[in-house]
């Protein structure tokens, strides 16, 4: 299956635009104090629940943060050389039912997961295979000044297939936003459980994107009198950990 920018990089898939060069006890858990509400436009659904193993929010979903081992990849083409640039920070968090099992010994129905995620990246932390040159380049092309962040969010999320080994088979839907520009993207995303408490997205297979889509020119910068000419398409990879407690 083939998926295209007109079809979460970064998760977090909007990174990819950057190249421009480049989841106890036997007595039960004592009922909780109710919580007197606030003056606050947002009310509290409830306290936490003494002894839960994960955090809770206020729709009752499960909250996963983003752990350090993030990484994202996105390579592209130009007239002198392939290239690829790449980034470590990809923060963000996920919300899921509590009723997804993240136990990797435990099977999931097929179908719609409800599950929603936010991811930030920024721009600067994402370093190009030709260097501070290029970076610079890249940088500008991508409004840095204007637009420091690429964010995604996730809207939808479908598991789509359970293999006899590797992680789940998903299909995720959600908005990209670079350089001012939000466009809606599917993408192939693996999830693989690797405890009770934490899981990690993926990509099963590069995702194609188009600079142009999000209002950027390829860039076509002069280096040392040569000329380059920078491919309109890059390909995005990336993986992404998250769990209970996360220290990105």
């Amino acid at each position: 299956m083939k998926y295209t920018h007109s079809g979460f990089t970064g998760l977090a898939i909007a990174a990819v635009l950057t190249g421009l060069s480049g989841c106890g006890g036997d007595a039960p858990p004592p009922i909780p104090t109710p919580v007197k509400p606030t003056n606050s436009v947002v009310a509290v659904a409830a306290a936490p629940v003494a002894g839960a193993t994960k955090p809770v929010s206020a729709v009752g979903q499960v909250r996963l943060e983003a752990q350090v081992g993030g990484k994202i990849r996105y390579e592209g083409t130009s007239t002198i050389h392939d290239w690829y640039a790449e980034g470590s920070i990809i923060s963000g968090s996920v919300e899921m039912d509590p009723a997804f099992p993240l136990d990797p010994a435990a099977k999931p129905p097929v179908g719609k997961i409800n599950m929603k995620a936010t991811v930030t990246i920024p721009v600067r932390t994402l370093k190009s295979s030709s260097k501070k040159p290029m970076d610079i380049i890249m940088y500008d092309y991508m409004k840095i000044d204007q637009f420091p962040k690429i964010e995604y969010k996730l809207t939808e999320m479908t598991l789509k297939e359970i293999p006899a080994r590797g992680g789940l088979m998903c299909e995720a839907v959600g908005d990209l936003t670079v350089a001012g520009v939000t466009k809606k993207i599917t993408m192939p995303i693996g999830l693989e459980r690797l405890t009770k408490d934490t899981c990690k997205f993926y990509t099963m297979a590069p995702v194609k994107l188009k600079m142009t889509d999000y209002g950027i020119t390829p860039p076509n910068p002069n280096i040392a009198g040569v000329g380059i000419k920078t491919g309109d398409e890059i390909s995005l990879t990336f993986e992404w950990p998250v769990g209970v407690g996360g220290t990105q």
